[in-house]
């Protein structure tokens, strides 16, 4: 009886269990990248509608002004076709911002066809 040695019995099982194991970590390293800059765009419509609606109790402040303030904070973080909406008035103001995922995703905007983050803000002036 012949003694095979055992690394030869092994040859190329490192190949395959990489090839089975890769295809997982991949999509969980990219599911995490994708969950982050999901959050990172929640946080980013929620700053700038709270700018935006803070802009707005300014004495004397114009819907214009709220508006650049809420596009100055979303163009940082190179967000692309938000719809930002204020309505300032003699005892609140409000601004809301929404912003599309499947245009500004990372990896995947097929997964997030006609999603959208939306955020609003309703401060009082005294």
């Amino acid at each position: 009886m012949r003694h095979m040695n055992r690394s030869k019995v092994r040859t190329g099982a490192a190949a395959v269990e990489f090839a089975v194991s890769a295809p997982i970590l991949f999509m969980f390293f990219f599911g995490l990248w994708e969950y982050s800059r999901c959050e990172m765009i929640r946080q980013t419509a929620a700053i700038a509608a709270f700018e935006a609606a803070r802009m707005g109790t300014v004495s004397g402040a114009t819907s214009s002004e709220m508006k650049s303030t809420a596009e100055n904070v979303l163009a940082r973080a190179k967000l692309n076709d938000v719809h930002i909406a204020v309505s300032p008035s003699a005892f609140n103001s409000t601004a809301s911002v929404t912003v599309p995922l499947d245009k500004n995703s990372g990896v995947t905007p097929f997964f997030f066809k006609g999603k959208t983050i939306n955020s609003s803000f309703t401060l009082s002036k005294k």
